[in-house]
């Protein structure tokens, strides 16, 4: 398998992060990410819409848990990686991880807004089929695991209809259940947001101004 550089395919540097406390920067210059050549090119587009929404720009550092992995599944085909958080200019750190507020060896480090969790969430689920946050199982609890092993599609996932409820209840509608459950309120809420009538299904168009509006902030 060809495995290229990734480490700035982003448009901006990775760092990895997960040698001492989460969200402390291993500052390794020789440290490199590698994945697979179309896994590459995702992440690509996911910098370059990032970069056009206005989420990073040359200041930040992505901080990540790498993509090939040598372990079974998707970072083993190199076709995965973690998002944990952003190294800003300033050496503050802003983790995907809720909760988190205090200073580790000279790094201030916070969690970001669960609105900007759910705007890169969506963002990334423009261009990788599976997206897996805390919502759909512990192991996701402190970063974004994005992978390619399905299509950009709806296909009424577990993981697809979690990021529509976490999404609705940040930028609509705070009563909505986060439960994985394409029920009556979630559907109801949906077509609300998205302006449809009642009933309408969700198509991959819709799904991808769903995804769309939710990453430039609900607009």
């Amino acid at each position: 398998m060809n495995n290229p550089d990734c480490t700035h395919a982003l448009g901006v540097p990775l760092k990895y992060d997960r040698i001492r406390e989460l969200g402390v920067p291993y500052d390794n210059p020789r440290w490199r990410a590698y994945c697979s050549k179309d896994f590459y090119d995702v992440l690509v587009r996911i910098g370059d819409y990032l970069r056009e929404i206005g989420l990073i720009d040359d200041s930040i550092t992505v901080l990540t848990a790498g993509c090939y992995v040598d372990k079974p599944g998707q970072h083993g085909k190199g076709n995965a990686c973690d998002f944990d958080g952003f190294l800003t200019g300033d050496d503050e750190v802003v983790l995907y991880k809720a909760g988190v507020n205090h200073e580790v060896e000279g790094y201030r480090i916070r969690s970001m807004s669960r609105r900007l969790a759910r705007r890169i969430e969506c963002a990334i689920g423009l261009y990788a089929g599976v997206v897996l946050t805390e919502y759909y199982d512990s192991r996701h609890k402190g970063h974004i695991h994005f992978d390619i092993s399905r299509f950009i599609d709806w296909r009424g996932s577990k993981s697809q209809i979690l990021a529509v409820q976490a999404s609705l209840k940040e930028f609509h509608n705070s009563e909505v259940a986060i439960d994985g459950i394409m029920g009556k309120q979630t559907r109801d809420n949906f077509t609300e947001f998205m302006g449809l009538e009642d009933g309408a299904q969700i198509t991959k168009a819709r799904w991808r101004t769903f995804l769309h509006k939710i990453a430039r902030g609900g607009e």
